[in-house]
């Protein structure tokens, strides 16, 4: 299982990137929060990788920390364990939360964006 991959940010898109690594690009796919807050393409990159294995297909799922992999985790493992019991949650529950998620994250983004950059003194001035 792949559980982190670190290399060269070969191509990014939103939804989407692929990381470089030995002259093997991964297709990873990542979060909006996580494609803000990645470096020009060209740069070194780390990322906490999810490998998702189904039947035909092996899909690498990013995230910039450990904590954000933890919540994935934690959202898969609660539709697992429902669906274990017998009890029936309707995949548009999960949808909506990640949705929501998303619609949260860009106003944080709207809002940080209208701080105003803490000035900082000149260290020559007195």
């Amino acid at each position: 299982m792949i559980a982190q991959i670190s290399g060269t940010l070969a191509h990014k898109i939103p939804g989407e990137v692929i990381v470089d690594v030995g002259g093997v690009g991964y297709q990873i796919f990542i979060p909006l929060n996580v494609f803000y807050q990645l470096p020009e393409i060209g740069a070194s990159v780390r990322l906490q990788i999810y490998t998702h294995v189904r039947d035909d297909a092996l899909q690498l799922f990013g995230f910039s920390d450990f904590a954000e992999k933890q919540v994935f985790l934690l959202l898969i493992g609660v539709s697992l364990v429902a669906d274990g019991l017998g009890l029936h949650i309707p995949k548009g529950y999960i949808y909506f939360a990640m949705g929501f998620s998303v619609f949260v994250e860009m106003i944080n983004l709207r809002v940080r964006r209208r701080v105003a950059p803490v000035q900082l003194r000149d260290p020559h001035r007195p």
